[in-house]
């Protein structure tokens, strides 16, 4: 056990399942708390779940200390979310509630917003906060939250969760016809990096990437960690195939292009597939797709993914590790994707896992796939071992390990 402060800085809260980043930033919160840290959660943003929200309920980490920067702190646990954060909440339940779909970004030629920089008036509420706490260790949420640190004693060790090479998720979009808002260099990047005394990457590319950008920090890669859900291989015939995405502009693009590119060529060959789309993804689509069922937000998809014989991920453009398809393959589903979705996962020859970025092609692996339940199932069995490469004890030796050497390495010339 450790006395040691931590701060954890980031966006929104990190709730499990919510979304990829979430997910990942969950899994070092329970790490570090495992390993006794005492550990002060800093929100900065103002998108919350909910016009009121109890914080610790929905994180599922008791005793964790929160600082919601944009929210109002009421009796027992429970936030109020401040003025902006609260209409965007009351919109969000309202369109859910009456059918309104969000206007979507992902369109070729428009701006797609990937991150928010932190600006003077996020640090004139979180500098108090951090010069109060005066932790040893910081771990920041991507380099768009690194301007905080200025408000950090010099002695205190600096950690960033990277999630993404944000230059080259930049330059994927671009050559996909998108415009990055802000758009990142890769001496942008650089020069991010050179505040930390450490990053961390979710993929091995990842890191050789950071390591290039920034050769002088210590780059560790720390996949995200999965627990299996599914006890066994088998699927059933049921012709079903499953998705799971939020509103993020990849997702919506990707799913976008297999709606009218690939699904038409599926169901022209087989009219009795059915596809089940779980997550906020659903708010961004409106008209009538056939055989598509649109279940929304569920904060439990088991039920769904047991009836289904594989998953899909068409996403086109982007980088780092796609942690929808860990939670497939914590399900026991297969997962047909794209180049851009296998990144991060290691290659094997008997891989849960098929690649295809033409759109005939991914019908034609669909159709194989679903009229051959006894080779789904075999995938199933796959991808239950698979998924063990992926486990929580490594996540967390791997942490821990990287914490020990920051700690007693000499201070980094940040």
């Amino acid at each position: 056990m450790t006395n040691q402060t931590v701060v954890f800085i980031v966006e929104e809260l990190p709730v499990p399942r919510h979304s990829g980043y979430s997910t990942y930033n969950h899994a070092f919160l329970k790490a570090l708390q495992t390993a006794g840290y005492q550990i002060h959660l800093v929100v900065c943003g103002n998108r919350f779940p909910s016009p009121f929200f109890k914080a610790n309920r929905l994180l599922g980490l008791p005793g964790l200390h929160l600082h919601i920067a944009q929210a109002i702190a009421l009796p027992d646990g429970w936030y109020l979310a401040g003025p902006l954060g609260f209409l965007k909440a009351v919109y969000r339940r309202l369109g859910g509630m009456c059918g309104l779909k969000k206007p979507s970004s992902a369109t070729a030629g428009k701006p797609v917003i990937i991150g928010r920089w932190l600006n003077q008036s996020d640090l004139a509420l979180l500098t108090p906060i951090l010069q109060m706490l005066s932790p040893q260790m910081i771990f920041v949420d991507t380099l768009f939250r690194s301007p905080v640190l200025a408000a950090v004693d010099s002695r205190c060790r600096r950690f960033l969760i990277g999630h993404d090479v944000f230059s080259l998720r930049c330059q994927s979009m671009a050559a996909n016809g998108f415009q990055p808002v802000p758009w990142i260099s890769a001496q942008d990047e650089a020069a991010a990096l050179q505040k930390f005394d450490a990053v961390i990457a979710i993929t091995d590319a990842d890191a050789e990437e950071y390591r290039r950008l920034q050769p002088n920090v210590r780059v560790e890669a720390l996949p995200s960690p999965v627990t299996p859900i599914a006890d066994c291989g088998a699927r059933p015939d049921s012709g079903r195939i499953f998705y799971l995405g939020s509103q993020a502009h990849h997702n919506v693009d990707g799913l976008r292009w297999f709606l009218d590119k690939v699904w038409p060529r599926v169901l022209q060959t087989n009219p009795t597939l059915e596809l089940d789309v779980v997550g906020s993804i659903g708010a961004s689509f409106s008209g009538v797709y056939p055989h598509v069922v649109w279940h929304g937000r569920l904060d439990d998809f088991s039920a769904l993914a047991e009836r289904a014989m594989f998953a899909i991920n068409p996403v086109r453009a982007g980088s780092g590790m796609k942690i929808k398809i860990l939670d497939y393959l914590a399900h026991g589903l297969a997962c047909i994707t794209t180049t851009v979705g296998i990144a991060g996962f290691p290659g094997e020859q008997e891989r849960p896992l098929a690649v295809c970025d033409d759109a005939e092609g991914f019908a034609q692996t669909v159709l194989e796939w679903s009229g051959n339940p006894a080779y789904c199932s075999t995938l199933s069995a796959r991808a239950l071992d698979y998924v063990g490469r992926f486990s929580g004890a490594e996540f967390n030796a791997g942490l821990q390990a990287l914490i020990a050497d920051t700690l007693a390495s000499p201070e980094s010339a940040r």
